[in-house]
Protein backbone atom coordinates (compact mmCIF):
# COMPACT_ATOMS: atom_id res chain seq x y z
CA UNK A 1 0.00 0.00 0.00
CA UNK A 2 1.54 3.27 -0.59
CA UNK A 3 0.83 6.78 0.87
CA UNK A 4 -1.61 8.70 -0.94
CA UNK A 5 -4.52 7.52 1.34
CA UNK A 6 -3.06 8.82 4.45
CA UNK A 7 -1.21 11.94 2.80
CA UNK A 8 -5.02 12.88 1.51
CA UNK A 9 -6.82 12.53 5.21
CA UNK A 10 -4.11 14.56 6.89
CA UNK A 11 -4.64 17.03 4.38
CA UNK A 12 -8.69 16.80 4.99
CA UNK A 13 -8.00 16.88 8.58
CA UNK A 14 -5.45 19.37 8.99
CA UNK A 15 -8.12 21.61 6.65
CA UNK A 16 -10.61 21.09 9.03
CA UNK A 17 -8.91 22.14 12.40
CA UNK A 18 -7.83 25.14 10.06
CA UNK A 19 -11.55 25.80 9.24
CA UNK A 20 -12.79 25.48 13.13
CA UNK A 21 -13.99 28.85 14.81
CA UNK A 22 -11.97 29.71 17.58
CA UNK A 23 -14.68 31.92 19.44
CA UNK A 24 -16.44 29.31 20.70
CA UNK A 25 -13.40 26.97 21.66
CA UNK A 26 -12.13 30.30 24.21
CA UNK A 27 -16.09 30.65 25.27
CA UNK A 28 -16.47 27.04 26.47
CA UNK A 29 -12.81 27.30 28.09
CA UNK A 30 -14.18 30.03 30.34
CA UNK A 31 -17.87 28.48 30.85
CA UNK A 32 -15.66 25.41 32.13
CA UNK A 33 -13.53 27.21 33.99
CA UNK A 34 -15.66 29.14 35.54
CA UNK A 35 -17.50 25.64 36.76
CA UNK A 36 -14.26 25.07 38.56
CA UNK A 37 -13.96 28.48 40.24
CA UNK A 38 -17.74 27.69 41.61
CA UNK A 39 -18.03 24.27 42.01
CA UNK A 40 -20.37 23.44 39.57
CA UNK A 41 -20.24 19.99 37.90
CA UNK A 42 -19.62 19.93 34.20
CA UNK A 43 -21.65 16.04 32.65
CA UNK A 44 -20.36 14.78 29.71
CA UNK A 45 -22.26 12.94 27.09
CA UNK A 46 -21.94 10.92 23.52
CA UNK A 47 -22.54 7.72 21.81
CA UNK A 48 -20.04 5.32 20.09
CA UNK A 49 -16.91 7.39 18.65
CA UNK A 50 -18.72 10.42 20.84
CA UNK A 51 -18.76 8.68 24.12
CA UNK A 52 -15.48 7.64 24.17
CA UNK A 53 -14.19 11.02 23.25
CA UNK A 54 -16.65 12.21 26.08
CA UNK A 55 -14.75 9.90 28.62
CA UNK A 56 -11.45 10.78 27.71
CA UNK A 57 -12.56 14.75 28.24
CA UNK A 58 -14.06 14.12 31.50
CA UNK A 59 -10.90 12.50 32.73
CA UNK A 60 -8.50 15.50 30.64
CA UNK A 61 -11.07 17.97 32.90
CA UNK A 62 -10.87 16.13 35.89
CA UNK A 63 -6.88 14.97 36.24
CA UNK A 64 -5.86 17.87 34.03
CA UNK A 65 -8.25 20.95 35.57
CA UNK A 66 -9.46 19.82 38.71
CA UNK A 67 -13.09 20.08 37.56
CA UNK A 68 -15.81 17.77 39.07
CA UNK A 69 -16.77 16.28 35.63
CA UNK A 70 -18.92 13.19 34.91
CA UNK A 71 -18.71 11.49 31.71
CA UNK A 72 -22.82 9.89 31.22
CA UNK A 73 -21.34 6.84 28.95
CA UNK A 74 -18.92 5.51 32.09
CA UNK A 75 -22.10 4.99 33.70
CA UNK A 76 -22.71 1.72 32.06
CA UNK A 77 -24.91 0.14 34.41
CA UNK A 78 -27.18 3.13 35.07
CA UNK A 79 -27.63 3.95 31.71
CA UNK A 80 -28.33 0.77 30.35
CA UNK A 81 -31.00 0.40 33.40
CA UNK A 82 -32.50 3.43 32.13
CA UNK A 83 -32.80 2.16 28.70
CA UNK A 84 -34.01 -1.02 29.44
CA UNK A 85 -36.64 0.57 31.59
CA UNK A 86 -37.30 3.58 30.39
CA UNK A 87 -36.71 3.51 26.50
CA UNK A 88 -32.78 4.81 24.93
CA UNK A 89 -33.84 8.40 24.15
CA UNK A 90 -33.88 9.00 28.05
CA UNK A 91 -31.25 6.81 29.08
CA UNK A 92 -28.85 9.88 29.30
CA UNK A 93 -31.32 12.75 30.74
CA UNK A 94 -32.84 10.04 33.60
CA UNK A 95 -29.45 9.42 34.86
CA UNK A 96 -28.93 13.53 35.15
CA UNK A 97 -31.45 13.28 38.60
CA UNK A 98 -28.52 15.23 40.32
CA UNK A 99 -28.07 18.11 37.44
CA UNK A 100 -28.26 21.64 39.00
CA UNK A 101 -29.00 24.95 38.49
CA UNK A 102 -25.56 26.06 37.26
CA UNK A 103 -24.12 23.00 35.85
CA UNK A 104 -22.89 22.55 32.47
CA UNK A 105 -23.31 19.78 29.85
CA UNK A 106 -20.99 18.90 27.18
CA UNK A 107 -22.83 17.08 24.45
CA UNK A 108 -21.00 15.84 21.69
CA UNK A 109 -22.15 14.44 18.38
CA UNK A 110 -21.38 14.49 14.99
CA UNK A 111 -24.60 14.53 13.42
CA UNK A 112 -26.35 16.64 16.12
CA UNK A 113 -29.41 14.27 15.96
CA UNK A 114 -28.76 11.65 18.50
CA UNK A 115 -32.59 11.61 20.25
CA UNK A 116 -30.58 10.33 24.17
CA UNK A 117 -27.48 13.34 23.81
CA UNK A 118 -30.85 15.64 22.74
CA UNK A 119 -32.87 14.58 25.31
CA UNK A 120 -29.74 15.48 28.03
CA UNK A 121 -29.51 18.80 26.25
CA UNK A 122 -33.23 19.54 26.68
CA UNK A 123 -33.01 18.12 30.34
CA UNK A 124 -29.33 20.38 31.15
CA UNK A 125 -31.74 23.47 29.87
CA UNK A 126 -34.69 22.60 31.99
CA UNK A 127 -32.72 22.72 34.69
CA UNK A 128 -31.19 26.53 33.90
CA UNK A 129 -27.83 24.80 33.15
CA UNK A 130 -25.49 25.44 30.51
CA UNK A 131 -25.12 23.57 27.28
CA UNK A 132 -21.21 23.47 25.27
CA UNK A 133 -21.84 20.95 22.05
CA UNK A 134 -19.54 19.45 19.87
CA UNK A 135 -20.92 18.50 16.57
CA UNK A 136 -20.14 18.50 12.69
CA UNK A 137 -21.72 20.92 10.56
CA UNK A 138 -24.76 22.66 11.33
CA UNK A 139 -27.66 22.17 9.24
CA UNK A 140 -31.80 22.59 9.86
CA UNK A 141 -31.57 18.91 11.11
CA UNK A 142 -28.90 18.64 13.18
CA UNK A 143 -30.81 20.04 16.95
CA UNK A 144 -28.39 19.95 18.83
CA UNK A 145 -26.33 22.91 16.42
CA UNK A 146 -29.26 24.62 16.72
CA UNK A 147 -29.89 24.93 20.69
CA UNK A 148 -28.80 27.62 23.06
CA UNK A 149 -25.54 27.46 24.33
CA UNK A 150 -21.86 27.24 23.19
CA UNK A 151 -21.83 25.56 19.74
CA UNK A 152 -18.31 24.26 18.79
CA UNK A 153 -19.26 23.16 14.87
CA UNK A 154 -16.45 21.09 12.34
CA UNK A 155 -16.99 21.94 9.06
CA UNK A 156 -16.83 18.14 7.68
CA UNK A 157 -19.44 15.79 6.65
CA UNK A 158 -16.36 12.89 6.79
CA UNK A 159 -17.59 11.77 10.67
CA UNK A 160 -14.41 9.92 10.80
CA UNK A 161 -12.54 13.78 10.60
CA UNK A 162 -15.32 15.33 13.00
CA UNK A 163 -14.57 12.58 15.48
CA UNK A 164 -10.94 13.35 15.10
CA UNK A 165 -11.15 17.30 15.38
CA UNK A 166 -13.31 16.97 18.73
CA UNK A 167 -10.66 15.01 20.75
CA UNK A 168 -8.14 17.54 19.80
CA UNK A 169 -10.87 20.34 20.53
CA UNK A 170 -10.94 18.46 23.73
CA UNK A 171 -7.46 18.59 24.38
CA UNK A 172 -7.21 22.11 23.55
CA UNK A 173 -9.91 23.41 26.07
CA UNK A 174 -8.55 21.24 28.95
CA UNK A 175 -4.93 22.40 28.26
CA UNK A 176 -6.61 26.51 27.77
CA UNK A 177 -7.91 25.83 31.11
CA UNK A 178 -5.07 24.28 32.58
CA UNK A 179 -3.30 27.35 31.71
CA UNK A 180 -5.75 30.07 33.33
CA UNK A 181 -4.29 31.68 36.66
CA UNK A 182 -7.54 31.24 38.72
CA UNK A 183 -7.27 27.15 38.14
CA UNK A 184 -3.36 27.50 38.49
CA UNK A 185 -4.20 28.99 42.09
CA UNK A 186 -6.46 26.17 43.27
CA UNK A 187 -3.96 23.33 41.80
CA UNK A 188 -1.38 24.61 43.12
Amino acid sequence: MDTAYFTSYFSVLKEAVRDVSLLPLAQAARLLGNAKNFGQRVWVVGNGGSAATAIHFANDLQKICGIDALPLPALISTVTAYGNDNGWDKMFSLAMKSFRIGNILVAISYSGTSKNVIEAAKHALECDGKLIVLTGEVWEENILGNMPGVIISVPSDDIKIVEDVHLAICHSISGAIHAMPSIQKKLS
